[in-house]
Formats: C-alpha cells, structure tokens, sequence
C-alpha cells in the first residue's frame, strides 16, 4: 500500500485539509404538522450563528445538514447543541436525531 500523498498548505486548503476542514453535523425529525412555523425559528437561530442549510423533506420526514455560512468555517458543538435545543422546543416534532460533528467534505 502507498502511503498517502503530501499536500502543501495552499492544497490542503483547497481540498479541505487537515486545518481547513469543514465541520457539519446533520439532523432529522418527523413532523407531525405544517413545518413552516418551526422553519421559520430554524432559520432565525440558523441567521443569528452564521449557520446555513443543505436540506430536503417530505411531509413524512425531514433530513438536513447544517455548516458555516463562513467560507472554511466549521460548526461547533455549541451550534449543534443550540439547534437541538430549539428542535426539541417546537411542537409538532418527533424521533428528532441529531448527529455529531462530521467532516462536510469526506464525511
């Protein structure tokens, strides 16, 4: 097996590297009615972190995954925790699951 190939910093940093990864972490919930008013909240607390969202849904599910709106800017635990929070705030919500920390880029 070969060993990894050596990157400079200027390529690290344009493959998200090392100390230019990107961390994301993803969540999902069930929603039991109109997800629009719990949208709503998302996107002011999403607003107030710089946070932004790569998302689909159904009326069954809703599956997301959330990153820095800063370019090679990550999320901290303190974003994720604060998105939980306001999860499992709303009503209408259920099996919410939100995952930990994971490269954006490789997973």
């Amino acid at each position: 097996m070969s060993p990894p190939p050596k990157h400079n910093r200027r390529q690290m940093k344009k493959l998200h590297l090392g100390e230019f990864a990107v961390l994301g972490f993803a969540f999902s919930c069930k929603p039991e009615a109109d997800f629009n008013t719990v949208f709503d909240s998302l996107i002011s607390l999403m607003d107030e972190r710089g946070l932004q969202i790569w998302a689909e849904g159904t009326a069954d599910s809703f599956d997301a995954y959330i990153t820095s709106s800063r370019r090679y800017g990550s999320t901290s635990d303190e974003d994720r925790n604060a998105i939980e929070a306001c999860l499992k705030a709303q009503t209408g919500l259920n099996d919410i699951s939100v995952a930990p920390l994971s490269d954006a880029y490789y997973g």
